[in-house]
Order: structure tokens, then sequence, then C-alpha cells
């Protein structure tokens, strides 16, 4: 062999390389014996594995889309143990949401023509153009939020807290309904099932299969067998506190009653009384003005003046019998349509001491409740607030203190006999309007109950046998259906007057009945049912009964076994994927509420074009402010 030494670079460099292939090519023929040895098991296996990595991802993308793992996973877990997935939470927010969101749309659409637009913010706190987590919530003391939340909390916040707090409570008393053996009623167990196939149904009529329509309403995670399962712990969690309460109730006993009003009288005694209230206003400066403090105190002093003197006059003035008719001279430019031909501003009748206290103040409230009033005292009340305004009533007695041994609610039956009724009428143009037609004169209306009345009469005057007349002949469409059923009747439910007197007159019982003019015609009468306790008992009765209730529930629901810890990681998720949803949500009302104001103006404009439509016009609008009751 040449030594190495004696080589040229060269050649040293193409004897390495030699190698190197000899090398290689050994390594491969090895690599094709080991691959010709291979048993057909192990060749099958090289293949399969790459295509079932392939198939898990598209499964596991399955089950998220599905939500599986929404089923699976926990987004709140209490003291106790009990875990509340996150289909769960996310259900409860999306049912709170959708709630809030439908509640503030329908306030607007409908308290809007009277308050005018903001009408559903004002009265839910809630803006429905905005997705929760763009507005603050300032609808109650937010001290728990601010605890939780910072200073500002949103609206987001506030679904979020409610949504744990409503996890805590199901998750709690669905423990204490099962402990206690409770089992769902049939009729529970009914209205679930009815509730599921009506969403079948509508699902259906979208094109939806059922599962797909409960992902699409409340979240990934939501299929049918959940949804139930959901619905069936509502359920009973709802019966089992129905009848907890039902059970206080009848605990109470007669003794305790008589305990209760003995030791606080006035908590319970109703009085009535008259009642007008002016206020001075807190000047300020407008973009007109530019008063300086001390102008803008002498003209609040002024306005002060002013109403005191204005009071002074209306106080010297007033009696039972003109109170009405003053209240509507005296009142504000703004507030007087409010006072006329009404004494429903200027009136409170069985009210009980903390009614008072809710509308007036203490010192007006121990001033009625004295015993040395008198019907006919009057007293003139004044509170002057920080800002130098004041605040003037004038309180007149009309009722003394007393306990209210009416027997109420009460229950009725009623067939009317109606003068007039609404008929909807399809114009050729495709719109509605409601117009007023009259059914039958006030003699035959008459002549109508008197004959029915005489013939149910000479026919036994059962109840089963009113029933079926008032089905099949009464014109009220809130009763005709219910065999003319009217429940929970009090003094201050919003009947009108002649039925409301019949009701409650002296001496009423069960079985009575007679016949009654009212506005709308005339009602044959049956009175079916009256409460066994005088109105005083049965106002003690359910406030013991609440009181225990409550402190039942705050002893299980503020029990540490049912503190909450959220799973900040999947909270935030169910969040964001609502405020997708939600951003949805304002894209199609905002869009819906355009497109119904663009209708109306341009109803308006067509209307506008055509005086002699518009001066025969059916005035439907002013009818329609008669009510059944």
């Amino acid at each position: 062999m040449e030594n190495k030494e004696n080589k040229t670079a060269a050649e040293l460099a193409r004897e390495e390389r030699k190698e190197r292939i000899e090398k290689a090519s050994q390594a491969q023929a090895e690599k094709k014996e080991k691959q010709a040895n291979q048993s057909a098991a192990k060749k099958k296996a090289k293949v399969i594995v790459p295509i079932v990595a392939i198939v898990l991802v598209i499964v596991l993308a399955l089950c998220y889309f599905f939500g599986v793992p929404h089923r699976i996973f926990s987004a709140v877990t209490l003291a106790d143990g009990t875990k509340v997935s996150v289909a769960e939470y996310e259900y409860y927010y999306m049912s709170m949401y959708n709630n809030t969101v439908n509640t503030a749309y329908e306030y607007e659409q409908y308290y809007g023509a009277y308050y005018g637009e903001g009408a559903g913010i004002m009265m839910t706190g809630f803006d429905y153009t905005k997705t929760p987590s763009q507005q603050e919530y300032t609808m109650t003391d937010t001290y728990p939020l601010n605890e939780e939340y910072g200073e500002n909390p949103t609206w987001a916040d506030y679904l979020e807290q409610s949504t744990i707090e409503t996890c805590q409570a199901f998750a709690a008393f669905y423990k204490a309904a099962t402990e206690a053996d409770f089992e769902l009623s049939k009729e529970g167990k009914e209205e679930i099932n009815t509730y599921v196939e009506e969403l079948r149904a509508s699902a259906a009529e979208n094109d939806y299969a059922l599962d797909a329509y409960l992902r699409e309403s409340y979240g990934r995670g939501m299929t049918e067998s959940l949804f139930r399962e959901i619905l069936n712990k509502q359920m009973v969690v709802s019966e089992y506190l129905n009848g907890t309460q039902e059970q206080y109730l009848e605990d109470v006993t007669a003794d305790d009653i008589q305990a209760a009003y003995d030791k606080n009288p006035n908590e319970y005694n109703v009085v009535s009384i008259r009642c007008f209230t002016l206020q001075s206003e807190a000047a300020t400066n407008t973009e007109d003005t530019k008063y300086t403090d001390e102008e803008l105190a002498d003209l609040t002093k002024k306005d002060k003046t002013e109403t005191i003197a204005l009071m002074e006059k209306f106080y010297n003035a007033a009696t039972a019998e003109n109170f009405t008719a003053l209240t509507a001279e005296y009142a504000p430019e703004e507030q007087k349509s409010y006072y006329e031909g009404s004494d429903s501003y200027s009136k409170l009748e069985n009210a009980v001491y903390s009614d008072i206290t809710g509308s007036f103040t203490e010192e007006i409230a121990e001033w009625i409740y004295d015993s040395d009033r008198k019907i006919g005292d009057k007293k003139m009340f004044t509170e002057e607030n920080e800002d130098g305004t004041v605040y003037c009533d004038t309180i007149l007695i009309t009722a003394l203190p007393s306990r209210d041994d009416t027997k109420q609610p009460v229950s009725v039956r009623h067939i009317l006999f109606a003068l007039e009724e609404d008929k909807t009428v399809t114009n050729d143009d495709g719109t509605t309007t409601t117009e007023t037609v009259e059914l039958r004169t006030k003699e035959e209306a008459k002549k109508l109950a008197d004959d029915t009345l005489a013939k149910w009469v000479k026919d036994g005057a059962k109840e089963d046998a009113f029933i079926k007349l008032a089905n099949e002949l009464s014109d009220d469409p809130g009763s005709s259906d219910n065999g003319g059923l009217y429940e929970d009747i009090t003094k201050s439910s919003s009947y009108v007057e002649p039925f409301l007197d019949w009701c409650f007159a002296d001496g009423r019982k069960v079985g009575d009945y007679g016949i009654v003019e009212t506005e709308y015609g005339y009602h044959i009468m049956y009175m079916s049912a009256i409460s066994d306790e005088a109105e005083w008992q049965t106002t003690i009765r359910e406030t013991l009964a609440v009181e225990a209730f409550n402190t039942y529930y705050d002893s299980i629901y503020d029990s540490d076994d049912y503190k909450a810890t959220l799973s900040n990681f999947f909270a935030n998720r169910v969040r964001n994927r609502i405020e997708d949803y939600a951003a949805n949500v304002v894209a199609n009302l905002t869009a819906e509420t355009t497109t119904a104001a663009s209708d109306t103006a341009t109803t308006t404009s067509g209307k506008e074009t055509t005086t002699a439509a518009k001066d025969t016009e059916t005035t439907a609008a002013d009818k329609e402010t008669t009510a059944a009751k």
C-alpha cells in the first residue's frame, strides 16, 4: 500500500470521496434489506399513522365546532365541587342578554311614542344600539360590581356577574330540591316538552335542525339533551321554591298574625288622603344668560318664596270637595293635564305606613298616623333642600288609619253584552286600520242581559252553566274563552268603577249574581270566590311568609358551599362570543328601526299628497283608548 504521505492532495481527495460513496451504498443496501424483511403490519402502520393524525385534527375541529369542549370544561366551579360547564354558563349569559335587549327594544317601540326617543334606555338603563361592553352599567347601586370590576362597570360586567349568581342559585337550590326528594310535576315535564317542540318547529321553519338552532341561539356547546337538562333544572328549582313559599304561607297561624299586628298596628292600618305637591326650581344659567352666583341664589330664593306662597293659598282654599278642581288650577302649566278631570294624581287610598313614607317624609307619616287625627284634618308641610329649593305638600285626611277588613282578593265571572266592538279593516293599499262598529243599542244589550240571566236562574243558577254561557255569549275578548273569569281582583285593581263597586259591595258573598251597567255595555256578574281572610290578615300573612322564605333562601344561597370560582379563560371567551353576537343583534335592530322610520315617512308623505283621503281617515287611534277593563 502506498504511503499517503507520498500521494498528492488530489489523489487523497479522490480516495476519501470513494470511501464515502461506498459507505453510502452499503447503508442504502442495508436499508433496502430491512424494508424487504418488514412485516405487512409494519408497512401498513407507516401508511395509517399520518392518516390517523389528519383524521384526529378533523375530529378535534368538529368536536370544537359542535361544542364538545364547551360541555366538558367548566366555566364556574362551586366550593362544594359542583361544576358548571362552559355551555351551561353561556346559556345563562346569552339568555340574560337576549332578555335585556328584547325588553329595551320593546319598551322603545311601545313607550317611544309617549316619551320620545330613548324611552327604552330610560326604562331599562340598556341601550340596544350598543353591545354590553360599550355601555356603562348605571341602573342601581353598583358596589358589588365596583368591587369586582372597578369604578365604571359595564353591562358586560353586570351580565357576567349575574350569570355567576344564576349558576350559584340554580346549583344550590337544585341540590336542595334533590336532597328533599322533590320530583318535577307532570305539568312541568309537559311544559318542557311543549317548549322544546315549539323550538323544533320554529327551527324547521327557518331550515335549521334543532341542535343547530340551539347552537345559534345559546352557544356552540348547546344540544337538545343539554338544553332539556338545563330546562329541567330550572323547572325543578322554580317548582321547589314556589312550593316552599306556599308552605311558609300555610305555616303562618292566626296567633302569628295577631301578634304581628299588636306589635306594630300602624304598619298594617290603612289610611286614605288627598295630597298635592309643588316644588320650586333652582336657577341655572342658559346659553342666553350669564347670572352671577349671587344672582342665581336670589332667583332660587325668589322661586322658593313664590312656591310657598302659592301652596299656602291652595292650602287655605282646599277641602275634600274641591281638592281635585284646585289641583288642576294650581298645578304648573306642564302638569295641568294630569290633574284636570281626574283625582288619580291627588288621591292615595288604603295606604299603609310604608306607602306614606315611600311617597312623602317620615314627618308626614307620623302626623297622619297620630291618634289625634280626625277626618278632614289638613296640614301643609315644607321641606327645604340643600340647593335652596323646597317641596311643599298639602295633606288632607279622608279616612283615618284602621284595619282593612275587606275580604280580598276576589274572583268573579261575567258575561258582557257590549255596545261596540273594534274591527280590523284591510284597506285597498294593503294597510290596516281599526274601526269601532256598533253591535247593539243600550236597550238591546240590557234585554239580552235580562233574558240571559233569567234563563240561567230558572235553570238552577249553577256556576258550570254560567261558564258555558260566558264562553258562548260574552263579547269580552279577555275572558270569553275561560268562562268569563277574572281572578285576584282588589279594590285597587284597574277595572271600571261600577264593576269594582259590585265586587266589593257590603255583604257580598260567593254565589251572588246581578247585572251591572258600564261604559262598555251590560255585564251579568257572578261572584266565584272571596278570600277567607280580611285584607289586613292577608297582608300580615304574606309579610311573615316572605320574611321566613327570604331567611331560608339566604341561608342556602349565601352558604360557603356555593361560593363560585370563575375560569377567566372560558369566561372571557364567552364574553367575546356574546359581544360578537350582540354586534349582529345591534346591526339587525338598527336596520329594522331605520326601515320602519323610512316606511313611516313614506306613508306620511303619501297621505299628505292626498288631502281628500286624509280628511276621510278613520280616527281609530282615538277609539283604541278604551280597554276591556
